[in-house]
């Protein structure tokens, strides 16, 4: 109860710095948590989570555990490993698998270009990558990819299948028109067919040279990162420093040890990362949420309920690989004739991340034109974040499955902008964290550590003594018009014209990450 008292009291000093004016509720916007972990539903005896490894099924503590209608799906055990989740009395069968991991890491496929010969798939987003201008600044890319020690792309040879792909569009072109006119021409109709034929058959010469290159440099062109940001250097360099003082001791415990140790935290045999935060941890990670959600509100951000599932499509837009089982929980809809513990049929089509992530935020705006009036925007959701984790299966809260996630986005009409709401939410992640008095720097990661549409990265990381370094606790990313372009998300100007928003996004709080960090400080402060 001590350590919990301490965590208790920095958070209340946290509050009182910010002197929040909004009631305290625990339960306002809010999702239910499990506070002890012998917590039952009512609606138990419906749902079960099956481990494939254990080969039985442990009781749901929640009872809104599935949402069929809404393909929406919890995970209460916070276990790393396949994990199948059936609700029966229904047709439902909703599995999350890790998909085999590429060769290399590229996209063999893509949700978000359709290749002109497919008809059974709908394209549902026009991309617009402008490749003319990419290749324009060709010395600029060539810098981007070796800063950022890309190896899977040639962009030379890229160059070049762009190039002959320019020049077949152009020949199709002519040739189309040509089919056109001859269509309307007052010749011979017996001429005018021949005609046709023959165009008819060079189109199709063109086309089968055409439509597997096009798909070439597409899926090539998907996987071009956005250009570096002036300030990204190639190693790391820390911009920011405040807190305490760092204390070496090599004896200090770690976060698991000090929390079990007041029965604040247990971990499950259903799986080496299945744990449960109990009696006042549990409440202390409510008070946590909402300590920082009404810290967003009262300077003007707009808080958004964001969905658990989304589409690749969307996850793709984002610049994530999901054929990588290390980034992405892939949802498995079973068809009639499969087993319960069958994991040959994947349907790529939907991905678990937690209403938590920024990409749920993305989902609402994709396809969306804004109104030029109504930006920049200031956005941030709450809610659960799932990730797998293929590390060294040791116990430890800052490499778990699921966790609770305060995530931000941001988006504006220009790149000076953005620099501008990049440097905002920077500050603003000093605020967060400067009330607690830990050893805190900010620091802007290197180029070969950045995702591909990231342009910039800023963290922000927290003295752990246990592991005598520092551990990342909150970030923000600078990705300018990268995730725009891929899913269609404009504004309208003032002179009727429509250009691609630049976007920003990250999390400042992480509640498994805090509470670790957080308890690791404050024991070994008050030792």
């Amino acid at each position: 109860m001590g350590l919990v008292k301490n965590i208790t009291n920095l958070l209340t000093r946290r509050a009182n710095y910010y002197t929040c004016a909004t009631p305290r509720n625990h339960h306002s916007g809010i999702p239910e948590t499990v506070r002890t972990f012998f917590c039952k539903s009512p609606h138990a005896h419906l749902c079960s989570i099956q481990h494939p490894h254990v080969q039985r099924h442990v009781h749901c503590s929640k009872a809104t555990c599935v949402h069929s209608n809404k393909l929406k799906q919890y995970i209460h055990t916070r276990s790393v490993s396949n994990i199948a989740i059936t609700k029966n009395r229904t047709s439902t069968n909703i599995r999350l698998n890790k998909v085999a991991r590429p060769a290399v890491q590229s996209y063999s496929s893509s949700s978000l270009f359709v290749a002109r010969d497919d008809t059974s798939t709908v394209e549902l987003v026009h991309l617009d990558l402008d490749i003319e201008t990419t290749f324009n600044n060709f010395e600029e890319l060539q810098q981007n990819i070796e800063n950022r020690r890309i190896q899977y792309i040639n962009i030379v040879e890229l160059k070049d299948m762009y190039m002959r792909l320019q020049e077949l569009r152009r020949n199709e072109d002519v040739k189309l028109a040509e089919k056109r006119k001859n269509s309307n021409s007052v010749l011979a109709l017996v001429k005018r067919e021949e005609k046709g034929k023959i165009i008819k058959t060079e189109i199709k010469n063109i086309q089968r040279e055409l439509w597997p290159l096009e798909e070439k440099v597409m899926l090539s062109m998907l996987k071009i990162p956005v250009n570096l940001h002036v300030d990204t250097p190639e190693n790391d360099i820390v911009i920011k420093v405040f807190g305490g003082e760092i204390r070496y001791d090599a004896e200090s415990k770690n976060h698991v040890e000090i929390l079990q140790n007041n029965n604040s935290l247990r971990f499950s045999a259903v799986s080496p990362r299945s744990y449960y935060m109990q009696g006042d941890l549990a409440l202390l990670e409510l008070d946590a949420l909402d300590r920082f959600i009404n810290d967003l509100r009262n300077i003007n951000f707009i808080q958004f309920s964001c969905p658990d599932i989304v589409k690749t499509i969307v996850v793709e837009g984002c610049g994530k690989d999901f054929h990588d089982p290390d980034e992405m929980f892939t949802v498995q809809s079973p068809q009639e004739d499969d087993t319960a513990n069958s994991v040959d049929k994947l349907d790529t089509t939907y991905h678990l991340i937690g209403g938590g992530d920024y990409v749920g935020m993305l989902a609402y705006f994709t396809k969306m034109k804004i109104r030029h009036d109504s930006l920049p925007l200031r956005c941030f959701t709450m809610g659960r974040y799932y990730s797998p984790y293929n590390s060294p299966s040791t116990k430890s809260l800052l490499a778990v499955p699921q966790t609770n996630r305060v995530s931000l986005f941001g988006a504006t009409t220009s790149a000076c902008e953005a620099e501008l709401l990049f440097a905002e939410f920077q500050d603003i992640l000093y605020d967060l964290y400067e009330p607690f008095n830990f050893p805190t720097r900010i620091v802007r990661k290197s180029a070969s550590k950045l995702r591909l549409s990231e342009s910039a990265c800023v963290q922000l990381q927290i003295w752990l003594p246990s592991e005598l370094a520092y551990r990342t606790v909150a970030e923000v990313s600078l990705c300018n018009d990268f995730i725009s372009r891929r899913l269609m998300i404009q504004t309208s100007k003032e002179d009727g014209s429509t250009g691609h928003l630049y976007t920003l996004h990250g999390y400042v709080l992480d509640t498994a990450k805090l509470l670790a960090v957080t308890s690791e400080n404050t024991s070994n402060r008050h030792a």
